[in-house]
């Protein structure tokens, strides 16, 4: 694993979220919510899902899966900023969670960082994370070296 570059941990606060109309469901279980959180997002429901997982997120803050998923989700959604946020912080619990650092090359991606995101799967290529994160981590990259720019 190399030296963590300072891009990696969120030095700002995270970025605002979309309203929502949805309602928090407490008194159910951090699993049961997140699930919730889920189903409401793949059901086109994808604002009122964030707000739950956020929810939860706030409520487990150190529960490094369950930001992944909120991550990954806001990601989905199209909010990279907001996943960036996430998968540091992520990181910051986990500095080798390869899960998050590819979806952290994915998010950066997203917003045309090419190069932060190049190093990242270059450095999980490297480290031979599992073939399933090692295949996503080289295709992104030959994706992104075909790209002029």
């Amino acid at each position: 694993f190399s030296v963590i570059k300072p891009w990696f941990f969120p030095d700002e606060p995270e970025p605002p979220d979309p309203q929502s109309n949805a309602e928090s469901t407490p008194g159910k279980s951090a699993l049961e919510r997140k699930d919730y959180g889920i189903q409401l997002f793949e059901s086109g429901r994808a604002a009122d899902g964030l707000l739950e997982l956020k929810e939860v997120v706030k409520d487990q803050p150190e529960n490094v899966e369950l930001r992944r998923t909120y991550a990954s989700l806001l990601r989905r959604a199209k909010q990279p900023d907001r996943a960036i946020y996430q998968y540091r912080v992520v990181l910051r619990f986990q500095p080798r969670d390869s899960m998050a650092r590819m979806g952290l090359a994915h998010a950066f991606a997203d917003k045309d960082e090419r190069q932060k995101a190049v190093e990242l799967c270059e450095e999980i290529m490297a480290e031979q994370a599992g073939a399933e994160l090692v295949a996503q981590a080289t295709e992104l990259h030959a994706k992104l070296r075909s790209v002029p720019g």
